[in-house]
């Protein structure tokens, strides 16, 4: 058997090499006629398909805010539940509804996050995703504080202001760790609850909100 391998090593090899050569181009050719599998149809939301790819871009969103800062990520996520496909959902209705968060108010979060162009151009090139993109994920994520605040019915405050309380808060319980006195302990958890309730706002009554609380109903 070896023998016969050594005579026909450079016919098997020429063969072998047509055989990928064919099935690298089948291969093309079939993606060519049935698509990429992110064009694949998800779902569909006023009579607009929402493919996979769509899902995925929504997952790298809230990725790329995770980089900008880990609690502006976590925020998101929070705001998302989690669910990249919630985000995605949330963002189209946030535009049906004609909500837009403009270059000036990006420019300002990424200031008052202390991400410079040249950080953000690092990031870019250690993501591979366009200076754009994180822009962009800021953008949406404003749009979806807006989008929180009409649905759930709660007084508007500025998200960065909501973000600090939430760092303020979140410094505060990690505080808690180490307290043994009753009396401190008290007092931490009264601030803490106090700025979870301020970060989260107000209530008022709002049209979205009486449509969620009848559809819900």
């Amino acid at each position: 058997m070896f023998k016969f391998f050594r005579k026909y090593n450079k016919i098997i090899l020429v063969f072998g090499g047509v055989l990928l050569m064919v099935a690298f181009l089948v291969q093309g050719t079939m993606q060519m006629f049935y698509g990429s599998p992110l064009d694949e149809p998800l779902g569909e939301i006023d009579g607009r398909e929402i493919t996979y790819g769509d899902r995925n871009q929504a997952a790298t969103e809230l990725e790329a805010l995770r980089m900008l800062n880990p609690l502006l990520g976590a925020r998101a996520n929070q705001l998302a539940q989690e669910d990249p496909l919630q985000w995605l959902l949330m963002t189209r209705d946030a535009d049906r509804m004609g909500l837009w968060a403009s270059e000036s108010e990006v420019n300002g979060v990424l200031r008052d996050l202390q991400v410079q162009d040249a950080q953000l151009q690092q990031l870019s090139i250690s993501s591979r995703l366009p200076t754009g993109f994180f822009r962009q994920a800021v953008r949406h994520w404003l749009m979806l504080e807006q989008y929180r605040e009409l649905v759930l019915g709660q007084a508007h405050q500025p998200p960065m202001q909501r973000l600090l309380m939430m760092a303020n808060a979140i410094q505060l319980n990690q505080q808690l760790r180490g307290v043994r006195d009753l009396q401190t302990m008290f007092q931490l958890r009264e601030m803490v609850a106090s700025l979870a309730a301020a970060a989260e706002g107000s209530p008022r009554v709002s049209e979205p909100l009486v449509k969620h609380v009848l559809q819900d109903a």
